[in-house]
């Protein structure tokens, strides 16, 4: 990816991470994979990796590694899937950096994000 303005011009190529591959999940990985973005995924169910991998992504072993990533989604069912993918010992916050980005998808409506914004990193 280019970005470019008057005054100068910076190339882009972040890693993103998609954490959760259901149905929404697995649509953002396609299309962030076609779209040349190196990836990174996660699910619990790793068997749903494997397309991915097949396809040039690297799967990793822990919601941690994949924090390792320029930019970190999730896509997961409900509040209590997020919490626990961002506070377990292998979590996404143990692994998050200060210049990574998280965002979070979810096909319900959750009372979550404030609670997310005020977790302290582990780090």
């Amino acid at each position: 990816m280019l970005f470019r303005s008057d005054r100068f011009r910076i190339e882009l190529n972040p890693t993103v991470a998609v954490i959760g591959l259901g149905r929404m999940g697995t649509g953002m990985a396609q299309n962030i994979q076609k779209a040349g973005f190196p990836l990174i995924v996660y699910n619990r169910t790793v068997s749903k990796t494997e397309p991915f991998v097949a396809a040039g992504a690297r799967a990793v072993d822990t919601p941690r590694e994949a924090a390792e990533a320029d930019i970190i989604l999730t896509s997961l069912l409900d509040d209590s899937s997020v919490i626990d993918m961002l506070v377990a010992d292998n979590g996404i916050l143990a692994g998050l950096s200060t210049d990574s980005i998280q965002d979070r998808k979810s096909t319900r409506l959750n009372s979550s994000h404030t609670d997310i914004s005020r977790m302290p990193s582990s780090a």
